[in-house]
């Protein structure tokens, strides 16, 4: 190195390693910033789709649980009109029988034999006191009176035999002398005043209900495995049907307290609700019927499905979103590299051509190839260059000139230093002696 040079300076961290910090840093945040938007909009996206499910299970249950009770209640009003036929068919029959003197044992045994052949349960005709002296049961004695605290069942019958009414028809409900679910209809009498009554075990009509109704919808879809639980309840909050997978920790006979605000909400807004737990999500819609021909909230279904099996799911898609934003987090980087060793590569060359010439050992021709290039990178190659070479030529013109410079400068210094000989006392004494003496030389030779 030359006298009054400097080393050029290299820093400790780089423009290459900071280029490539920066660009994987960059990548990184990208990478991590998108795979955890699309984790976040994925687990929103699949939370909806379970509430939008269970939304439509709700509803669609408690359209079924409207329409099998409107169903079961068609059914039992159509049997209810066919059982007034069939009782005033027994009336003409009692008032032909009595018209024609048979006794009260041959009329019913005609009445056991139609009750024997036929779905028709019982058949009881009174006389004009109300005791049922015709009757498919020899064996129950029963009278007909008007007390419904001694009769909830039979005293609606009454009015049949004051003329208040000529039918009536009563929904299915628990009998008071056994204890049994009996539907009856009955008509007044044709000939007399009397009670003329059909009855059916109502049996059946649960059994429709169990078919068509919800509890068995319930069971079928808990059953399937895809819900915690299911369950119906009315306005009271009175479980109508109830079905939980097990282990689930929910109780038919217990409603957990946010639950029941939940259903209350369902019931008094008409609306369905959402409500989301820890491992699973309820959702409540109301059930509707009509009073007063007005459609009112008469209950709610309550669905609960599970979520942690779709957190699980969600959980593992994360660590294989982790897992491939982390591979492409290593492409991106090796890409980084070689975009950042094809960009600072150039400019490395070029802090060295410039420290070259600062100590005079650039040689611009080192450049040619990164001067070929048709980007800024070339072009700043290019003008480098001609830089350099403008700085070598000028350099070199310098160092003539100095060397020119420094001649005059030797022979200035030189006729000074003689003429500060020559012009001292002494040079001049010694010059008119050597004259003196050429002088007399040349009188000598001649």
């Amino acid at each position: 190195m030359k006298a009054g040079t400097r080393p050029a300076y290299r820093p400790r961290f780089g423009l290459r390693p900071r280029f490539l910090l920066f660009l994987a840093l960059l990548l990184g945040i990208a990478v991590v910033s998108t795979s955890m938007f699309l984790s976040w909009t994925a687990r929103r996206s699949i939370l909806q789709q379970t509430a939008a499910d269970g939304i439509l299970l709700a509803n669609v249950l408690a359209r079924s649980a409207e329409y099998a009770d409107l169903i079961g209640n068609d059914v039992e009003h159509e049997l209810g009109k066919q059982m007034l036929v069939e009782a005033t068919m027994a009336a003409h029959l009692v008032a032909i029988g009595e018209r024609a003197r048979m006794t009260p044992a041959e009329i019913n045994a005609h009445l056991r034999q139609i009750a024997a052949s036929t779905v028709l349960g019982e058949i009881w005709i009174t006389d004009e006191t109300g005791f049922a002296r015709y009757r498919t049961r020899e064996d129950v004695p029963f009278t007909f009176g008007p007390d419904p605290a001694l009769q909830p069942q039979a005293h609606a019958f009454y009015p049949l035999l004051t003329g208040e009414k000529q039918s009536v028809v009563q929904e299915a409900r628990t009998r008071e002398i056994d204890g049994h679910v009996f539907k009856y209809a009955a008509v007044a009498g044709i000939d007399r005043p009397r009670i003329v009554q059909v009855g059916y075990d109502a049996t059946f009509l649960n059994e429709l209900r169990s078919r068509i109704g919800v509890a068995r919808l319930v069971d079928e879809l808990v059953a399937s495995g895809h819900l915690v639980a299911i369950r119906v309840v009315d306005r009271n909050l009175l479980t109508l049907a109830f079905r939980a997978v097990p282990g689930a920790g929910l109780e038919a006979a217990s409603l957990p307290e946010v639950e029941k605000a939940l259903v209350r909400r369902a019931v008094d807004e008409g609306r369905t609700i959402t409500m989301p737990e820890a491992t699973r999500l309820a959702v409540a819609a109301p059930i509707f019927g009509m009073q007063n021909s007005t459609r009112v909230g008469v209950g709610a279904t309550l669905v609960d499905l599970p979520t942690d099996d779709l957190l699980d799911v969600m959980r593992r898609q994360a660590w294989v979103a982790v897992a491939a934003a982390a591979a492409l987090l290593l492409l991106a980087v090796a890409a980084a590299a070689i975009l950042a060793r094809r960009i600072t590569g150039p400019v490395v060359r070029l802090t060295d051509a410039a420290a070259a010439v600062e100590t005079e050992t650039c040689q611009p021709a080192d450049l040619d190839d990164l001067a070929r290039r048709r980007d800024e990178l070339g072009e700043l190659a290019r003008v480098f260059q001609r830089m350099a070479e403008g700085v070598i030529l000028r350099e070199r013109r310098f160092r003539e000139q100095l060397r020119e410079l420094r001649v005059d400068i030797d022979e200035a210094r030189t006729a000074k230093q003689v003429a500060e000989i020559t012009e001292t006392d002494y040079f001049k004494e010694l010059r008119s002696k050597a004259d003196a003496l050429r002088g007399r030389h040349r009188e000598q030779q001649s």
